[in-house]
């Protein structure tokens, strides 16, 4: 099976979704947190998790809800939502990712971008540590996958592009019927 960009995505959210089956084991209150519809869902919850760079936490959830047109969350709000995740979720989602995409290298050695956290609550520190290891295999995913070739030659996507285009990618505000990932980061060759 050849792997491509779109295959990355769908499996990575499809992995979500599972996580959103069971989502009685990942929350500290079972049968309470997570089981009402709200503003932010389970899943936006976790992608803007994912999505954190270098900014305040109510810039980040701004850039994050309103490209996507949506209702822009209060800070209290969203981190009531990711006060309901117990410490297994993340680790659960970073295991299910590399099951389904094996590698031969790992997170260690390579840079996380961990400079700057949203947080001094440990727990939510561990949550942001692992999101951003989520996303740098994602991002290596898709970076490794995508390649144009030019005459003869193949040419690789730039590291540096690839994980801006794949937070733009995990905020779901790319559709494949608008525009391919695959061509937006063929094109930053």
């Amino acid at each position: 099976m050849r792997i491509i960009p779109s295959i990355i995505k769908s499996t990575f959210f499809n992995i979500i979704s599972d996580a959103e089956t069971h989502v009685d084991e990942l929350v500290l209150n079972p049968g309470k947190d997570m089981t009402r519809h709200r503003s932010c869902t389970f899943s936006d919850t976790i992608l803007a998790i994912m999505n954190f760079s270098m900014n305040r936490l109510n810039t980040e959830l701004f850039y994050f809800f309103a490209d996507q047109l949506k209702n822009v969350l209060s800070k209290s709000a969203f981190c009531k939502q990711r006060k309901k995740f117990n410490n297994k979720l993340f680790p659960y989602l970073m295991k299910s990712f590399y099951d389904a995409f094996p590698s031969p290298s790992n997170y260690k050695g390579y840079t996380l971008a961990l400079v700057y956290l949203h947080s001094v609550n440990r727990d939510y520190i561990i949550q942001e540590i692992y999101a951003k290891m989520i996303l740098y295999n994602f991002a290596s995913l898709l970076h490794r996958y995508a390649e144009k070739e030019k005459n003869k030659y193949h040419h690789k996507v730039s590291f540096n592009d690839a994980v801006p285009i794949a937070r733009m990618f995990l905020k779901r505000n790319i559709s494949n019927k608008r525009i391919s990932y695959q061509n937006l980061l063929s094109n930053n060759i």
